[in-house]
């Protein structure tokens, strides 16, 4: 994990988790472009955000994530999902935890 730091201060009580989602037999290189782009617009919106260090396969590790996130101070998480991804590793990672979620896609992932 990561905090994502400009050299602005963080807008007061706005920390976000993003964790990117993939499948390792997709476009990972779009899914990281996208984690990277996410991260950036977020912060350019004044959210001081949370990140993964890299793309989540599997619903352990997104599970995993959100977890070490909302332990990092992140107040929601956002689960972008940066190429084609099996539904329940969203579905399961939304229900298991009690902190809001949002779901983030690219247009043409």
């Amino acid at each position: 994990m990561k905090e994502i730091v400009d050299g602005s201060p963080p807008a007061r009580g706005k920390k976000a988790g993003l964790i990117t989602l993939s499948l390792e037999r997709e476009r990972v290189d779009l899914a990281r472009n996208f984690a990277e782009r996410g991260a950036r617009r977020l912060r350019d919106a004044g959210i001081d955000v949370v990140t993964q260090n890299d793309l989540v396969f599997t619903t352990d590790q997104c599970m995993d994530a959100a977890k070490e996130l909302r332990s990092l101070g992140a107040r929601c998480i956002i689960i972008q999902l940066g190429t084609w991804v099996f539904t329940p590793t969203v579905v399961d990672t939304v229900g298991a935890f009690d902190i809001p979620f949002g779901i983030w896609a690219e247009d043409n992932p």
